[in-house]
This record gives structure tokens, C-alpha cells and sequence, in this order.
């Protein structure tokens, strides 16, 4: 099975980044990833903002979280799972790689209208795009 792979290069590039300055966060929106594998959509959830997976390039219909190091969770849909969280400040935010099962944790998250910028200056950019048709199933 193909793992999707949106994630893997968000992953790299926090992991050596710096903490961002105090900017905005967007709390809403699609945004694609920089490397264009991927779209999330950013949402409330609870007191935090998550990114869901809603498009992925390389993503089958009902393909699972295979490489995740629990197996109680190697069942779950790929699709609509929570890959990016959050604090509402943009602080503490760790992403999930689906094709890894790795987690980052530890990073700002910062944008404006037009991009979500992960990690600071070192990081990757998400630029804002449309809702994606179709979206995974």
C-alpha cells in the first residue's frame, strides 16, 4: 500500500526550526501544503485549532494509518484525521505524518489571510487555497 506523504516534509522542517514571533493565527480555511501533497482544512477543536486532512495527492479511497506505533489506531481513515493541532496563540503546535507515523511537537504556528507559516523563518509555508473537489473520501 501507498502511504501518503503531506506531511513528511512539514515534519523535516519544523524539526530544525525556530520559535516564531507573535503574529496572527489563522483559525479557519484550507491550506495546502508547500509541497502540494496535501490540503487541510483548519478548525476549532475544543480549546485548540486542528488541520484536517481533506485532500491528498497520493491517497487511496479508505487507506489507513498503517505506520502509526499504536495498533490499536492502524485502523483509522487517513482521511479526515486530525494531522496538524494547535493552541489558539498558535504555541505548542505538533504535527502528525500519516506515511510515518512520526508526530513533531513543539512548535509556533503563525499566517495571516493569505498563508499558515509553520515553524518560523526555517519552516514551511501553507498557502491558503479553495476547498478541494473532490475532497477524500
Amino acid at each position: 500500500m501507498r502511504q501518503a506523504h503531506f506531511i513528511s516534509a512539514a515534519i523535516a522542517a519544523v524539526a530544525f526550526a525556530t520559535t516564531a514571533m507573535a503574529a496572527p493565527v489563522p483559525d479557519s480555511g484550507y491550506y495546502i501544503t508547500q509541497d502540494k501533497s496535501g490540503i487541510v482544512k483548519l478548525e476549532p477543536c475544543g480549546s485548540n485549532i486542528c488541520g484536517v486532512l481533506v485532500w491528498g495527492q497520493d491517497l487511496k479511497d479508505g487507506e489507513t494509518d498503517q505506520a502509526n506505533p499504536n495498533p490499536a489506531r492502524r485502523s483509522r481513515p487517513i482521511c479526515g484525521m486530525a494531522v496538524l493541532q494547535f493552541a489558539r496563540s498558535g504555541d505548542n503546535a505538533s504535527a502528525y505524518d500519516p506515511a510515518t507515523g512520526k508526530t513533531e511537537r513543539g512548535f509556533a504556528v503563525t499566517g495571516d489571510a493569505s498563508k499558515l507559516v509553520l515553524g518560523g523563518s526555517e519552516g514551511e509555508t501553507w498557502p491558503k487555497t479553495s476547498q478541494p473537489s473532490p475532497r477524500c473520501r
